[in-house]
């Protein structure tokens, strides 16, 4: 949602997510369903993260002005598509929150879920459904009929219904990029011994954790093979999996471990990107973790020597070639300016003929209406920046 609808750098995503560990996960509950203190009720307060979603929302996006109007996830699909994932509670499926419409198309293939028009739902509660881990959150109720879990439990890797979305509104033609990010590998040696450790607990262990361990690479396993028997019909498809090795540790992360050195009161900016010469890279990897090591130093030390390697390094390198001769090529067209920088072209012409200001999503666009209908040269165009929607 940040990348996409709210359209923030990356540098800033990384700066509130920060934010929202400090608030979300640095209070948990004592009395709550994952504690020996049993309670049923998720162990953080789910009204925070709707707070950190809003707060955000408002910061980067100007026309969110009051704690009464919010943000929802659609927008105009002339602009980025967002879909975020989460599972329906009552039968554990997988749902689509999209920023556009999704109409079901004659003939088309592959997975379908729940089309439909686009999301009205606000952020702040596409975040809630789409992080309701259980025994962390309380599922969220939408309507009387609808709740929502964590769209991890069944989607945890949702390259393939991602890639099937992609084609189904594309007409059945494939995307030309398709990059995964994953969290991490998990170890299943370990899982096997946590097992042994604890027989009397192995079934719960295999519904929870061994699915969750299987289910993100066997997804990337799936969708390699799927788009190794399509290279026959159609160009070459660029697939690449990005994820943290098992030796770098970042696998077996609590979803909702957040040890900070600093006091609570630390701003954002200086948890910012870490500097660090690592001299001794390897020593470092394979030290004993400190029960107070820094979380985001912790999880940006083991990223960095992961994508220290050269195979990722060639890897990284083949994305770029891809990415940048495909944004070359659609910046050539009119539509381009309008997709990047989500700004429109508002006539200037004075209400009193009619007009009304109308807005236009390309220069093209403003240029014909002015010859068409005001006999006017385009000189007096005039932009307007309309990404609040």
């Amino acid at each position: 949602m940040m990348l996409g609808r709210l359209r923030m750098t990356v540098g800033h995503c990384i700066e509130e997510y920060i934010m929202l560990g400090a608030k979300v996960f640095g209070n948990p509950r004592i009395f709550c369903a994952r504690s020996l203190l049993y309670w049923n009720r998720g162990k953080y307060y789910s009204g925070n993260v709707e707070k950190v979603v809003k707060h955000v929302a408002r910061k980067y996006n100007p026309s969110v002005s009051t704690q009464r109007w919010e943000i929802s996830l659609n927008c105009p699909e002339t602009l980025c598509k967002t879909m975020v994932f989460a599972t329906q509670e009552d039968d554990r499926r997988p749902y689509i929150f999209r920023s556009y419409d999704h109409k079901l198309r004659e003939g088309s293939s592959g997975i379908v879920l729940n089309p439909g028009p686009a999301a009205m739902n606000p952020l702040s509660v596409v975040g809630r459904a789409t992080s309701a881990a259980p025994g962390y959150f309380n599922p969220l109720a939408i309507g009387d009929d609808m709740a929502f879990l964590d769209g991890g439990l069944v989607a945890n890797n949702p390259t393939h219904y991602a890639y099937h979305e992609v084609r189904q509104l594309q007409g059945n033609r494939p995307p030309k990029c398709v990059l995964s990010i994953g969290t991490g590998k998990k170890n299943k040696r370990s899982f096997k011994r946590l097992k042994k450790l604890f027989p009397h607990w192995a079934p719960f262990i295999s519904l929870e954790l061994n699915n969750k361990i299987a289910e993100s690479e066997s997804a990337h396993d799936q969708m390699r093979i799927e788009l190794d028997q399509r290279q026959v019909d159609v160009d070459a498809i660029e697939y690449d999996r990005l994820t943290v090795d098992t030796e770098f540790g970042l696998g077996w992360m609590k979803l909702d471990e957040w040890k900070r050195k600093a006091s609570s009161t630390t701003r954002a900016r200086d948890a910012q990107p870490i500097a660090r010469d690592f001299k001794h890279e390897r020593d470092y990897l394979f030290e004993k973790r400190s029960r107070h090591h820094d979380t985001v130093e912790f999880i940006e030390s083991r990223t960095r020597l992961y994508l220290a390697q050269d195979g990722v390094q060639n890897q990284l390198q083949r994305l770029a070639r891809v990415l940048v001769e495909t944004r070359r090529q659609r910046s050539m067209t009119w539509k381009w300016e309008h997709f990047a920088t989500g700004e429109t072209w508002k006539c200037p012409i004075s209400s009193d003929t009619g007009c009304n200001g109308d807005k236009f999503n390309t220069q093209r666009d403003l240029e014909r209406h002015l010859s068409e209908r005001h006999g006017e040269e385009p000189h007096r165009a005039t932009r307007e920046c309309v990404i609040p929607y």
